[in-house]
């Protein structure tokens, strides 16, 4: 692990991340000496210690890591879009899960209502982008995920700018399902609404189904 860590160094890696379940109380782990950001260990394995308790170590340069002001927050865009399109099912879970969201110093919370919350127009361009490079298929969940990052994500990361903002956003917003979605396709009930939006250039429409997704 020496030499991977020296190596990381040379070649100026940003990070290294190692897995020392296995290993952890039963050989010396120097993390500071190997050069390692995150280690990662468990209380199963050598430990012998009951199961379902974790061990992280974090380097001192990593701590000092912070996300640049008014970063986008887009991973629920990539993983419903790409993500769940190539798994073969998907198991919902409690909304619970999200409550991190209320974090008044988390991204989700610091990527709206401020001028940056537009690049989440962008973002969905390279979704497109990524689509293509993929080939999945434009098939009715595509169709469902592109009218719900359209409608619903788009709204909810700009709802806080000037309403000029917000109309050249959904002016983005409904020339792109245009030119991504030709024809009509049978959509779930909880999208029709965002397509008759986009579909009808409806801005107030677009705003009040927006209003009943919101990322926080």
């Amino acid at each position: 692990m020496k030499e991977i860590g020296d190596l990381k160094v040379k070649y100026g890696v940003p990070l290294l991340c190692v897995d020392i379940v296995s290993g952890l109380g039963g050989t010396p782990i120097h993390v500071d000496d190997w050069h390692v950001d995150f280690a990662l260990g468990g209380s199963q394995k050598c430990l012998s210690a009951p199961a379902n308790m974790s061990f992280l170590s974090v380097s001192e340069e990593v701590a000092q890591v912070r996300f640049p002001a008014y970063y986008t927050c887009f991973e629920d865009a990539i993983i419903h879009f790409l993500v769940f399109r190539l798994a073969k099912s998907v198991a919902s879970v409690p909304e619970m899960v999200y409550l991190w969201r209320k974090n008044p110093k988390g991204l989700t919370a610091t990527s709206q209502h401020h001028p940056a919350a537009v690049q989440s127009y962008w973002i969905i361009e390279q979704l497109l982008a990524q689509d293509a490079a993929l080939g999945l298929p434009h098939d009715a969940l595509y169709r469902c995920t592109l009218t719900l990052q359209l409608s619903a994500f788009c709204y909810a990361t700009v709802s806080g700018l000037p309403p000029e903002t917000q109309q050249a956003v959904f002016r983005l917003c409904c020339a792109l399902y245009a030119k991504a979605l030709p024809q009509e396709g049978a959509l779930p009930r909880r999208a029709r609404w965002g397509a008759r939006a986009l579909r009808q250039q409806d801005f107030g429409l677009w705003c009040r189904y927006g209003r009943r997704f919101q990322l926080l």
